[in-house]
């Protein structure tokens, strides 16, 4: 509810007095309702019905096997970050998300050479151009629809473009996509590569044919020296165009931005921007980043009463800390469970929240290692690696189980 054509309020139901309807807890009732009642009016009462989902979706599958168990057999959960929460049994450290997609950049994960200590390199020449000067050559190199005004700004347009780097680290894919543009255009195959092919803009780009290695090699924080000791390119101006060029490899998707729009703090995710305000259900741009050793970003983080002033000020409300830890135990609840399969690529950020590994013989987690947001989930195409094919192999074995065990 609340994405798609399900608005119970109509065309209101994004006003502020019409979200208290947009919980986790409201959309499983949703398909616990919908799956009853179509079974009966199928005459199918006794048809094993199994849950499929990837992200928000991949969650919702997940918590649904544990409070439905009796609507559904089973439940396929891919890049379902349910570990990304506080006050479970597993620490979650939210600039996990950020070393991921620092991660991907890298060459032996089939990013290119210097393209973590350009974007380095670059967020330190974006922030010392917080001048009357400064803030104009921001504006003409990086083509923002309105003038930059202040620090503040810069900070907005520093966020913009991680989140297209992030974004680009989802849809890690081994084909062109429009799954994460909305249908704006699409993103090309393998478009971290891409981003920073436009970044280095003419400096060495000898990873872009480098062999993938398993990923779960470099999932240490990554020492100074993987990210070379200085990028090629010197002039500031001439990197921070190139990381103008590498953001616009997905918000010019389509082909046809004029220039760079800057959204509102709320307008990230739209209404799913709620639902962290109320249940801390994940969103990157919330999370913190530690910047260099561990990350190829800067160093940020949002203290919880600054998250309680701007959720107060977008929306009257405070969020539930511990919530989603009271309801489901982290890994100790999902070891009560059966019959989930969680899969996890090793090129999607979402990973770092994700269950990485198997918690009983029938809650079994499937690594991915050149799988981005969910990969598994999509048609089937000749570019899919190997580990995708396989893990989709292993999907269908666990499904023919559940089933089977259901008609016994």
């Amino acid at each position: 509810r609340y994405y798609g054509k399900s608005l119970p309020f109509g065309e209101e139901s994004f006003a502020r007095e019409n979200l208290h309807l947009l919980t986790h807890e409201q959309a499983m009732a949703d398909y616990a309702h919908l799956l009853t009642t179509l079974k009966k009016s199928l005459r199918a009462d006794d048809a094993p019905t199994i849950a499929f989902g990837g992200s928000y979706g991949g969650m919702l599958a997940s918590w649904f096997r544990l409070k439905y168990p009796h609507v559904v057999v089973g439940a396929i959960a891919a890049s379902a970050p349910i570990l990304a929460f506080p006050g479970l049994d597993v620490k979650w450290d939210t600039s996990s998300y950020w070393a991921v997609v620092t991660r991907d950049t890298l060459p032996e994960n089939g990013g290119v050479v210097d393209c973590a200590m350009a974007y380095t390199e670059a967020w330190a020449y974006l922030f010392d151009k917080s001048s009357a000067a400064g803030l104009k050559e921001l504006t003409g190199i990086f083509g923002t629809c309105a003038p930059l005004g202040s620090a503040r700004d810069v900070e907005r347009l520093a966020v913009y473009l991680a989140v297209a780097i992030d974004t680009m680290a989802m849809g890690n894919f081994p084909y062109p996509s429009d799954y994460l543009t909305g249908g704006a255009g699409q993103l090309p195959a393998w478009p971290v590569r891409a981003a920073c092919t436009a970044l280095l803009s003419g400096s060495d780009v000898r990873g872009s044919e480098v062999r993938r290695s398993d990923v779960r090699e470099s999932e240490a924080a990554f020492p100074g020296t993987r990210f070379g000791t200085r990028s090629a390119i010197a002039d500031p101006a001439v990197l921070l165009d190139g990381m103008r060029a590498a953001a616009m490899v997905f918000y010019n998707a389509s082909g046809e931005a004029k220039c760079l729009e800057l959204p509102d703090d709320g307008d990230y995710d739209g209404v799913w921007n709620y639902q962290y305000c109320t249940e801390l259900l994940p969103q990157e741009t919330y999370f913190a980043m530690a910047g260099s050793p561990n990350d190829m970003f800067w160093k940020r983080s949002w203290s919880d009463a600054q998250v309680d002033a701007h959720c107060m000020k977008l929306y009257g409300v405070k969020p539930r800390r511990d919530w989603i830890a009271v309801q489901y135990g982290g890994l100790e609840g999902m070891r009560q469970a059966s019959n989930i399969v969680f899969t996890n690529g090793g090129l999607d950020p979402w990973s770092a929240g994700g269950v990485l590994e198997s918690l009983s013989p029938t809650v079994v987690s499937i690594f991915i290692p050149e799988g981005a947001h969910h990969l598994d989930l999509f048609f089937s195409r000749a570019e899919d690696p190997p580990c995708v094919r396989d893990a989709r192999a292993q999907q269908v074995v666990h499904m023919h189980r559940w089933v089977a065990e259901a008609r016994a």
